[in-house]
């Protein structure tokens, strides 16, 4: 039986590079990605360059700190269509080199090439391979880590960014972690790292050397997890991308509001933002949900089960409006609002009873197949030019907020 083989690929930078692809004039300048208002209160870094980093910006870290930090530092708004097609073409990549393949991220996946060494060679070589064909085609820089299992291969990946190789070779496993410290495990955070610390227990080497048992009384459950980890130990297997099981987005507002028409034409936004996602997929929704989160952290949803699967915004958004209604009823004001489309099935349609089906020359398009031409032009056209490009007149007057930039979850 052949020895396991996973890779796991990180993309370095993510959205911060695939900027530098369309803007070469950012390249080797601090450059700092963060979705929503550049000045809004409540932006946060969502990617950092490594000039940035080098001055003490973080992901993560609130924008109004990020530029005290870096104040030359070139701040971007995002643009999650333009990443959204730099991921498709990354894991079209890594589609030529495994037919198991688990995605992690937009920019983040694991190939298992267990028992591909007859078909790619040695699976160091097709790690460095990928890597080198991700630089050339995608301009896109990439750390790979090569390892008998997932925990494995990630940490090696960690510890060679950016743009590093690092294989873990079958026995060295415990060679490898004893020197780390216990924070590159995954799921070991900060509060996590200072319980250890509490211990005296700073290295992967140290908590390996504890006694299983002696874990568990001080962390509980996830004390195994610490043991088997520090170890080299994961027995999970790769999983292949489930089916699409939701699509859905949501916006955090620069500014709490109280504004009923404002949050109905940033919903409307969302709901033509999830569609189109869906759309990509070849799926159709039956359960739409809209949320609010008010300024004092409490949220309230409500869904509805349309009568029909449908992909088109004019069946859906006067769902979400009727949800929002009913969600207005806090006399506090809003500070995100998002909609999630579940109960996925297949792309089907059904035709209108009342559809004309004739006219002149004999054939007209049914009132579904206008609406589905209408959408496939709308959908081109962001395609090509961004999201932001073209948008129905109802979703006018929405403030501005942070956008979520995700995708379509998958199961």
């Amino acid at each position: 039986m052949s020895e396991r083989a996973i890779v796991h690929l990180d993309l370095d930078a993510f959205y911060v590079g695939v900027e530098q692809v369309a803007d070469p004039a950012l390249r080797e300048r601090p450059v700092i990605v963060a979705f929503g208002g550049v000045y809004a209160p409540r932006t946060a870094v969502a990617s950092c360059s490594y000039e940035a980093r080098q001055s003490g910006v973080t992901s993560g870290m609130a924008l109004k700190r990020a530029r005290k930090l870096c104040p030359e530092a070139v701040v971007l708004p995002g643009n999650p269509d333009l990443y959204m097609r730099a991921s498709q073409a990354l894991f079209g990549i890594l589609r030529d080199y495994s037919p198991v393949i688990e995605p992690a991220s937009q920019d983040e996946a694991y190939l298992d090439l267990t028992g591909t060494t007859r078909l790619f060679g040695i699976p160091a070589d097709v790690g460095s391979r990928i890597q080198r064909e991700v630089h050339t085609r995608l301009r896109l820089s990439a750390s790979v880590g090569l390892g008998s299992n997932k925990l494995l291969s990630k940490v090696a990946a960690g510890c060679v960014k950016p743009a590093g190789f690092c294989d873990v070779s079958p026995g060295w496993e415990s060679a490898f972690l004893r020197p780390l410290r216990a924070r590159r495990l995954p799921g070991v955070g900060e509060k996590t790292e200072r319980r250890l610390l509490d211990f005296n227990l700073r290295l992967c080497g140290e908590v390996a050397g504890v006694h299983t048992r002696y874990l568990e009384i001080a962390f509980g459950v996830n004390g195994r997890l610490l043991s088997e980890r520090s170890r080299g130990v994961d027995c999970s297997p790769v999983q292949p991308q489930g089916p699409v099981r939701s699509a859905g987005a949501s916006m955090t507002f620069d500014v709490d509001t109280n504004d009923q028409r404002a949050v109905e034409a940033t919903l409307r936004r969302l709901v033509e933002q999830a569609v189109g996602r869906l759309r990509r997929t070849g799926r159709a929704t039956r359960t739409v949900a809209v949320r609010l989160r008010f300024s004092d952290s409490i949220d309230s949803v409500r869904q509805c089960t349309l009568a029909m699967p449908t992909d088109l915004e004019r069946d859906i958004a006067p769902a979400a409006r009727d949800l929002l209604e009913r969600l207005w009823e806090r006399r506090v004001r809003v500070r995100q609002v998002g909609v999630r489309l579940t109960g996925l099935t297949g792309g089907l349609e059904q035709t209108d009873l009342f559809d004309d089906l004739t006219g002149a020359d004999g054939w007209t398009p049914t009132r579904a197949q206008r609406g589905r031409a209408l959408s496939g032009a709308v959908d081109r056209i962001r395609d090509r030019h961004g999201f932001w490009t073209i948008s129905s007149g109802r979703a006018v007057g929405a403030p501005r907020g942070q956008m979520d930039p995700g995708r379509a979850e998958c199961a």
